[in-house]
């Protein structure tokens, strides 16, 4: 369940590259001119560091891998936990991809996206507050990238998590997709 916090410090990192890198080679007024519409730019750049991702918690698979040559290993809370870590994962380019999305400096977008994601995970601390009404504590629960792994991690499949994670993707890769749109649109 710790490793889900890896996701607040190295997602900044992967994403921050991905617009504001294109803006500090000054690429970017080639990326706007492009034959490709924003739509495919933003999801390619979300895809490719997806798949960045996925090769790099694909290799954390040999641990498992080695246990059981040692221990019993239990193949469908394993697969349970890496679907959520991944989905996860991709919840939190997606935010920082979408929270980069009009910063220039490469720097300033991996601090952005840090201080959001921290900003999230405080909120989801909030959820065990006593001190917090019920009614916003289900609200922050509800909407939480934390909370919704938690029952991944007891080998839960649940259809309801798993939409939520893909409907967060898809919406904040809408939210991208219009904020460069918009600023397209003010540049001409």
């Amino acid at each position: 369940s710790m490793m889900s916090y890896v996701w607040m410090l190295l997602t900044p990192i992967l994403v921050m590259r991905l617009m504001a890198g294109e803006r500090r080679g000054m690429t970017d007024k080639l990326m706007q001119s492009s034959p490709l519409s924003i739509t495919s730019l933003v999801i390619g750049k979300y895809f490719a560091a997806c798949t960045v991702m996925l090769i790099a918690v694909s290799l954390s698979l040999t641990y498992p891998l080695l246990m059981s040559a040692c221990a019993r290993v239990y193949p469908m809370e394993v697969l349970s936990g890496i679907l959520g870590f991944l989905l996860q994962g991709c919840a939190f380019i997606a935010l920082d991809l979408m929270v980069t999305s009009t910063v220039r400096n490469t720097f300033s977008a991996a601090a952005l996206a840090f201080g959001v994601n921290l900003f999230v995970w405080l909120m989801s601390l909030m959820t065990s507050s006593a001190a917090m009404p019920a009614a916003l504590t289900r609200g922050i629960a509800f909407f939480s990238l934390y909370e919704r792994f938690i029952p991944f991690l007891s080998a839960q499949l649940s259809p309801a998590n798993i939409l939520f994670y893909l409907m967060f993707c898809i919406s904040m890769l809408a939210v991208s997709i219009t904020m460069l749109k918009l600023e397209r649109a003010r540049e001409r």
